[in-house]
């Protein structure tokens, strides 16, 4: 298949790039920075004949676009950010008409919920994270022949991601996890949706290939986790003890109006995955973390 990837310079789209190159598939990749990229054709989001011609010439538009969450202090003008760069190019790719859409979106649109399981029929929560990804998705639904949204948990992956993250921490000089001074943020009650990077690039792979994949698909692993019980598994893999908790407090020092997004709970189940029988290559954090943090390559 012919595949246009928008936002695949990023972590996910990295590996995903990688991946469908691997499978045999064409990939184009669509960038603010078409002359940045070398092994692969290119265009720019601003040359719209190019991009028309790309978006015709494709079997399928994979879109990842959109300014990380963790790039920055939350403020207004960042906030703003996030929308902008997740609806705006969305929105731009749904009018050009692709047969399939595959559109990113995240479990962020759940909100805090507690102990409540969250499947894909959940409504969206009234905060900004929900009404974000309400726009995000209804930008992609004008338009494509068959769109997919996959909710994305927090990823687990080399080089980028929630374990890069916590690992070593944005405006934080030392890893607290080589020092053995980690420990799960803030309670360590609140469920954590994770997912391993190598199962993210396979649900986008699943619903590439299988026309059942329409609407929204949480791309979560089966078995989530608190934030507690993700600390001791880390702990455990890094041979390292995980006694501190991070208190809300202080996260609220380093990283403002994001922590209540790094604090919410969700116990979010991949309903539609387990559906249509995909099949988790990490399904338990164990797994995942043996993989991550093994001294050999990855299984992506």
């Amino acid at each position: 298949m012919r595949i246009l990837v928008a936002g695949g310079t990023g972590f996910l789209g990295r590996a995903l790039t990688t991946a469908l190159t691997e499978c045999g598939h064409g990939v184009t990749l669509v960038t603010r920075t078409p002359e940045s990229v070398k092994n692969l054709p290119a265009v720019g989001w601003t040359d719209n004949d190019a991009l028309r011609a790309a978006v015709e010439a494709s079997d399928a538009v994979i879109n990842l676009a959109g300014e990380g969450v963790a790039e920055k202090r939350w403020d207004s003008e960042f906030k703003k950010q996030l929308v902008e760069s997740r609806v705006k190019p969305t929105a731009t790719l749904a009018k050009l008409k692709p047969k399939i859409l595959l559109q990113a979106s995240a479990v962020g649109l759940y909100g805090d919920r507690r102990d409540e399981i969250i499947t894909e029929s959940s409504p969206p929560s009234p905060d900004f994270f929900g009404k974000l990804c309400s726009s995000w998705e209804a930008a992609a639904q004008a338009g494509p022949e068959r769109v997919c949204f996959l909710r994305i948990g927090q990823v687990l992956g080399r080089g980028g991601g929630a374990l890069e993250s916590m690992l070593s921490p944005p405006m934080v000089p030392l890893s607290p996890w080589k020092l053995g001074l980690g420990g799960p943020l803030g309670s360590g009650k609140q469920w954590m949706p994770w997912i391993h990077l190598g199962d993210v690039v396979g649900l986008f792979l699943a619903a590439l290939e299988d026309p059942r994949y329409t609407g929204a698909v949480n791309a979560v692993s089966p078995n989530p986790v608190t934030a507690r019980a993700f600390a001791d598994a880390l702990g455990r893999a890094l041979g390292k003890p995980a006694l501190l908790p991070v208190p809300a407090f202080a996260l609220r020092v380093l990283v403002g109006e994001f922590t209540e997004f790094l604090l919410a709970s969700q116990r979010v189940v991949p309903e539609r995955a387990a559906a249509l029988g995909y099949a988790f290559k990490f399904p338990t954090v164990d797994l995942a973390l043996a993989d991550l943090l093994s001294a050999g390559p990855s299984t992506r």
